[in-house]
């Protein structure tokens, strides 16, 4: 889809943005790019030790964001008035992907 990208925000609250990414390209490769970079970039994991094996839990289980990410790229192909847009925030350990805005 021409002109389709994703926004992916990091808020301390309400719309203090801290930083951001815009992901273009095929909706396949927004879909692996965006959700790589919620758990690399956006998500805090709480870490936890087994023994000597390090664990990482992130606030959202992956499967979880993964269809909330590709709910949000697939109703945003089928209506084109706003690209999905995944937001996380300092205040509140959780990501949400709405569909908001569209250039």
């Amino acid at each position: 889809m021409s002109g389709a990208f994703v926004k992916v925000g990091y808020f301390r609250s309400g719309a203090d943005l801290l930083f951001h990414d815009e992901v273009r390209g095929d909706l396949f490769t927004q879909a692996r790019v965006t959700l790589d970079l919620l758990v690399t970039k956006y998500l805090r994991a709480a870490i936890s030790y087994s023994g000597l094996q390090r664990i990482e839990s992130l606030p959202v289980p992956e499967e979880a964001l993964r269809e909330a990410l590709l709910n949000a790229l697939m109703l945003s192909a089928a209506r084109p008035t706003a690209p999905p847009a995944a937001s996380t925030t300092t205040t509140r350990p959780s990501t949400a992907c709405s569909v908001t805005g569209w250039t």
